[in-house]
């Protein structure tokens, strides 16, 4: 299976992706980490998120389909049954990890985080993000699929201003719909 999480900055991707990690169990990795990683590889010790954000939308415009398979063999696809991935931003790329699922026989779920804009801004405050800078990281190019298509095509939405307990019980309950799903210990 791989559960793809999607949302704006600030919304508990990455904390919810931990949490599954743990609860289903399931290995997590990030876009983030891999888009990291293509940086360093082109020759940049220390990127900024204005870089990584181009880098990462220069390379899936160029190549979706390459993105993907080089992403899902960064986070070994095939020796893990349950890939939880956090930081999903296009659909083209969403579209690429349904058809690798598929072809690998597994079930594709992708999940849209809401979070209240004040909420939001206070988890940014907590790790230096000026409001301002919020802004500027949600008008970037990368974000357009994340505010507009994702959510639409997204098997679950999720309010995020829930404690995480909750949110990771509702993960476990729409697997448990799947009818490919085939997961031990979700209960």
């Amino acid at each position: 299976m791989i559960i793809a999480i999607s949302g704006l900055t600030c919304t508990g991707k990455t904390t919810l992706a931990r949490a599954l990690e743990q609860a289903l169990p399931g290995t997590h990795v990030s876009f983030s980490k891999f888009i990291k990683l293509l940086a360093t590889n082109n020759g940049s010790s220390a990127p900024d998120r204005l870089l990584l954000q181009n880098l990462g939308e220069e390379s899936v415009r160029q190549d979706p389909e390459k993105f993907t398979r080089n992403f899902l063999d960064f986070a070994d696809f095939h020796k893990t049954s349950v890939l939880v991935i956090d930081g999903l931003r296009h659909l083209t790329v969403r579209h690429e990890l349904e058809r690798a699922a598929s072809k690998a026989n597994r079930h594709f779920l992708l999940i849209y985080l809401e979070t209240p804009s004040n909420i939001r801004l206070t988890r940014a405050s907590l790790r230096g993000v000026a409001e301002q800078e919020l802004e500027s990281i949600d008008a970037h190019p990368s974000e357009e699929d994340v505010k507009s298509g994702l959510r639409n095509h997204a098997d679950l939405v999720i309010d995020t201003s829930e404690p995480v307990e909750m949110e990771v019980a509702e993960v476990k309950r729409t697997i448990a719909r799947q009818p490919k799903a085939h997961i031990e210990n979700i209960a």
